[in-house]
């Protein structure tokens, strides 16, 4: 679904993802796939990559009535799934769902954390401007280098009073 990005930023609209929302969040991924190459290597079954059995929870934002944006939640706290697609980029979109994201897992008592491909420049990027902080690096199997970043206090996407002193150990 190739749509043209909007003149000005219109309003959004961030809501739990539902069964009924995959066929668009899979138009979604293909769309990031093609100009990000994430997800990297592309899941055999899309659905099932989107909708894992471990997720306490999973949001989609809709800009001009089409979802441009998804992120889910694991139940050990992990941030996964980010995309928002090229067309509805620059509004700020990522930082509300990682907001969204950070907000439930607070009212679960996880840290919230995630990571990222030590390549993916633009992603490491939104996640520092959104004050998350790096707090370590491993290796997948893959052999990726991979960043492990936290959600701080301070950042635009976590609210102050939660605290970030440690992240689980992460897969």
């Amino acid at each position: 679904m190739q749509r043209s990005a909007p003149s000005s930023p219109p309003p959004e609209w961030v809501r739990r993802r539902t069964p009924a929302d995959l066929a668009a969040c899979t138009w979604l991924l293909a769309e990031v796939h093609r100009a990000d190459a994430y997800p990297s290597p592309w899941p055999e079954d899309p659905v099932a990559w989107l909708a894992r059995p471990d997720l306490a929870g999973a949001w989609v934002v809709e800009l001009e009535s089409a979802v441009a944006g998804h992120v889910a939640l694991t139940r050990s706290g992990l941030v996964t799934r980010l995309m928002v697609a090229p067309w509805a980029r620059r509004h700020g979109l990522a930082v509300r769902l990682l907001g969204v994201a950070v907000a439930r897992a607070d009212a679960l008592a996880l840290r919230p954390s995630l990571q990222v491909v030590d390549t993916r420049i633009a992603a490491i990027a939104l996640y520092e401007a959104a004050g998350w902080s790096c707090t370590g690096a491993c290796v997948d199997v893959r052999g990726r280098r991979l960043l492990r970043y936290a959600a701080s206090a301070r950042s635009p996407s976590a609210p102050a009073s939660s605290p970030r002193d440690e992240i689980p150990s992460l897969r």
